[in-house]
């Protein structure tokens, strides 16, 4: 079964990109892509996603706002926090999102966290095994570090 992602962004560019990545996964579906808060609770409400790419700083809505939303309406949705800058990222660990990417997504990172919504949604859609680079090395070659909730458990 596919996972089932919403792209919510005010900046087309961004969401075209990370929509681009995620296009190179087969077992994933972008199910939607939207520009802020109210085009995404339109949204969730005619349409199940398993996984939602949500930017913090908004023109119209803080992606904060929207994730206490989403998380009281939706519960088993898992966030994964998108921002240009690292300071907000603190402010979003009330939410327990499953991750926070720092744009323009890396692609290391965006698989990574496929593989943990894979892992915790009980989904069976990466093709290649990660846990080489889950331990932080891949043919000699070491990735930086990654945000996420669990690490900081």
């Amino acid at each position: 079964m596919a996972l089932r992602i919403l792209l919510v962004d005010d900046e087309p560019h961004s969401r075209e990109h990370l929509a681009a990545l995620l296009e190179e996964h087969p077992g994933v579906t972008v199910a939607g892509s939207v520009s802020g808060g109210a085009e995404a609770a339109a949204f969730l409400r005619r349409t199940a996603v398993d996984l939602l790419f949500l930017d913090i700083e908004m023109e119209d809505v803080s992606g904060f706002d929207l994730a206490r939303h989403i998380q009281s309406a939706y519960p088993k949705i898992l966030i994964v926090f998108l921002t240009g800058h690292v300071d907000f990222a603190l402010d979003g660990y009330e939410f327990k999102p499953l991750a926070f990417l720092i744009k323009p997504v890396n692609p290391l990172r965006l698989e990574r966290v496929l593989f943990q919504a894979e892992e915790l949604l009980g989904k069976n859609i990466l093709s290649i095994d990660l846990s080489a680079m889950l331990a932080g090395e891949v043919d000699g070659s070491t990735y930086g570090s990654f945000m996420s909730y669990g690490d900081y458990e």
